[in-house]
């Protein structure tokens, strides 16, 4: 599994993973409706026992809770890379190693 998420605010990370979620594993959402917080559990269940997923997160912020919250410490089966115009530093990520990729924006 792979998706582009956006990580500029909470709501956008959260939204982008449960909208990635019902396209590419429906099954994993089935009976929960739209209840972001069941969807968010369901997903983290998943993100536990699977391998072999990728999720680039663009324009990630410090201020966003959601990018801790959505790919906990304990989840060490998949990949993260995180994009950002800020230096992140992820307290609380434990021994989960994002990828951070600072980019530079230049004006002519």
């Amino acid at each position: 599994m792979q998706a582009w998420l956006h990580g500029s605010t909470d709501a956008a990370l959260r939204r982008g993973l449960i909208e990635c979620f019902q396209v590419q594993r429906r099954q994993v959402l089935r009976g929960l409706g739209a209840d972001p917080k069941a969807c968010m559990k369901a997903i983290q269940r998943w993100l536990h026992t699977h391998d072999e997923w990728l999720f680039i997160v663009e324009d990630g912020t410090a201020q966003c809770e959601a990018l801790r919250e959505c790919f906990p410490s304990s989840l060490g089966h998949g990949r993260v890379v995180v994009t950002s115009k800020e230096r992140l530093d992820l307290p609380g990520t434990g021994k989960r190693r994002f990828l951070l990729l600072a980019l530079c924006v230049c004006v002519a």
